[in-house]
């Protein structure tokens, strides 16, 4: 009997000391997909280096990041039940990914690339804070730090100049009336009932009450937005024209488009995914079109006879030419495959 319970003692001792199988899952998922991506990125862009980034090489780096982007949101949405692990991986990844590109972007190569990839970020950190799931006291601080430290990376040193960097702005800013609209319809993500997920306890609370955590947490995101956000650049608004208003309102109206069809596809029933998928497409890349074909030469002056900045801005904006086209279908790709995290959690947009 005495040797039976020592026996008995031992072995339930011994599974004591094993690892969770949880925990090993939790281990794997959190460090095997960033080494993988990081290890498949410095490939990709070794050989971009190694034949000067022509067309192939550059069709490589583009599919491999939207290809990257949907399946590490897909496993750490399917897998990871908090949100908490959910987001700290997917933004360690993502900041792996943006501190690589912005030393990469030292040329004209990926510069498409890398405003394409901060612009789906931009666009689903707006999402999150207007349609996310959880309580909003934490989440609208929590996106504002992130929002502003993405921002000082791109535009902290310089003046808000660039072709590219106007257009991430413009699409950004077109983004929240967008979603704000879906928020008054009554639209926000909700889990999925008939899909069973585990996710449905953490349903978002309604109204508008918080607690001392709450305040406490908004005075701590509030120093690095007031601390980083003061270094920013932003554009001087207040010289544009009212041409220049109304061109800059055309672009961002046809930008505007963009989220709005990736939304739609992505969170459709299961039914009309597919078939919407190549009709996203063809709608995503009909407006880089569009774009290519009105945004042209005949909205500037001259060199000789440009004068202000917004001559400059109109002027670096006409040069993009075709790229329209690979801005829209690369943004939205971005985009789409961050919003799985969202579709593969079990979670659906719904009034």
């Amino acid at each position: 009997m005495v040797d039976n319970k020592t026996d008995s003692d031992s072995d339930s001792s011994s599974k004591q000391d094993r690892p969770s199988p949880h925990l090993v899952r939790l281990f794997l998922l959190a460090t095997v997909p960033p080494a993988l991506i990081v290890v498949l990125d410095e490939l990709a862009i070794l050989n971009g280096m190694r034949h000067r980034w022509d067309e192939s090489s550059l069709a490589i780096l583009y599919l491999l990041y939207v290809f990257q982007a949907g399946v590490l949101t897909s496993i750490v949405g399917r897998f990871i039940r908090s949100w908490f692990l959910r987001w700290t991986i997917l933004l360690w990844v993502l900041a792996l990914v943006d501190l690589r590109l912005f030393v990469l972007v030292s040329g004209n190569s990926t510069d498409c690339l890398t405003y394409t990839l901060l612009s789906g970020q931009l666009s689903l950190l707006v999402f999150v804070a207007l349609l996310g799931p959880g309580p909003w006291p934490w989440r609208l601080p929590s996106v504002a730090v992130v929002t502003v430290a993405v921002l000082y990376l791109l535009f902290g040193d310089y003046a808000w100049r660039e072709a590219w960097s106007a257009v991430l702005l413009l699409q950004t800013l077109v983004s929240f009336p967008l979603f704000l609209l879906l928020l008054l319809l009554g639209f926000r993500i909700r889990p999925d009932e008939a899909g069973g997920n585990g996710d449905a306890t953490n349903e978002p609370r309604h109204g508008f009450s918080f607690s001392i955590r709450h305040m406490l947490f908004w005075m701590l995101a509030a120093v690095p937005i007031l601390t980083v956000g003061q270094r920013l650049s932003p554009f001087d608004l207040g010289y544009l024209d009212l041409i220049t208003w109304f061109r800059l309102l055309f672009v961002a109206v046809c930008l505007n488009v963009v989220p709005l069809l990736v939304v739609v596809t992505v969170f459709a029933d299961r039914r009309y995914v597919w078939p919407m998928i190549p009709l996203c497409i063809l709608l995503t890349g009909a407006i880089g079109g569009l774009l290519t074909l009105t945004v042209n030469r005949s909205w500037v002056a001259p060199p000789a006879l440009r004068r202000t900045w917004q001559d400059w801005l109109l002027a670096d904006l006409t040069e993009i030419g075709s790229a329209w086209i690979a801005w829209t279908l690369l943004s939205a790709a971005f985009l789409a495959g961050l919003l799985l995290l969202f579709r593969s959690s079990g979670y659906r947009l719904r009034r």
